[in-house]
């Protein structure tokens, strides 16, 4: 490890943790009450199977989150003026380019490190550090970019495995990404009497960047970390 990088592994270790800790909130909130599961019998003998928000989100995970991808992004920032100075450059007006296109990365992005040696330069362009390029680094951009505004969700409600004992499955079972609210939100309908056992793969998520929307709020987060450790490992 080079030793101007040993603080910037240890912001990506602080976030690591951060996002350790969040998980174990995250499954907590879950256990106790995240969202509702009920069935309701119709008029013609049919049973509605539905989920919907139970409590909202403890604002302790958003801010969390928010903490979390900023210090990422800030990071990245903080590692080009690392290899400004390696280049015996000021830091002043230095910054990790994400541009939303090759065109503008090509035409204002690379001025933020035209401070930095040829092959810096060179390395990070191999990137593509734009939306269409790298659309995971470009993710973890805008969600910076929106933190004060972020909101977090549970999505992804579904049944991700089942066993039924009799009866007659009337509609599919249902995977939606929207967001749970409080309005009950039908999985499956079914008729007949019968037994069933399965899982709902619900969990708390990013509202956008529709990137990712329905993806675990943790595997986003680790993703965002294992991305920057891994630019930052490029210049070690």
């Amino acid at each position: 490890m080079a030793d101007d990088l040993t603080e910037i592994h240890e912001r990506v270790r602080w976030c690591r943790n951060q996002i350790l800790f969040m998980g174990a909130e995250i499954e907590l909130y879950m256990l106790n009450g995240a969202y509702l599961v009920s069935s309701e019998v119709d008029v013609g003998g049919r049973t509605h199977l539905s989920v919907q928000l139970g409590k909202p989100i403890p604002a302790s995970i958003r801010i969390t989150a928010g903490s979390v991808a900023h210090e990422l992004r800030a990071t990245l920032d903080s590692l080009a003026c690392v290899l400004a100075a390696r280049n015996g450059q000021t830091a002043d007006n230095v910054y990790f380019p994400v541009s939303k296109s090759a065109a503008i990365f090509a035409a204002d992005g690379q001025k933020k490190i035209t401070k930095l040696s040829v092959a810096d330069k060179a390395t990070i362009a191999s990137l593509n550090p734009y939306a269409e390029g790298n659309p995971m680094l470009f993710a973890l951009h805008e969600t910076d970019l929106m933190r004060k505004h972020r909101r977090l969700v549970l999505t992804s409600a579904g049944v991700s495995h089942f066993a039924l004992t009799g009866g007659t499955i009337v509609s599919p079972i249902i995977k939606f990404e929207g967001p749970l609210t409080h309005v009950k939100q039908t999985i499956m309908s079914y008729e007949g009497g019968f037994n069933m056992q399965g899982n709902l793969a619900i969990d708390v998520s990013f509202a956008e960047p529709k990137f990712l929307v329905g993806r675990p709020l943790i595997a986003v987060l680790n993703d965002f970390a294992n991305l920057v450790q891994a630019i930052v490992e490029l210049f070690d």
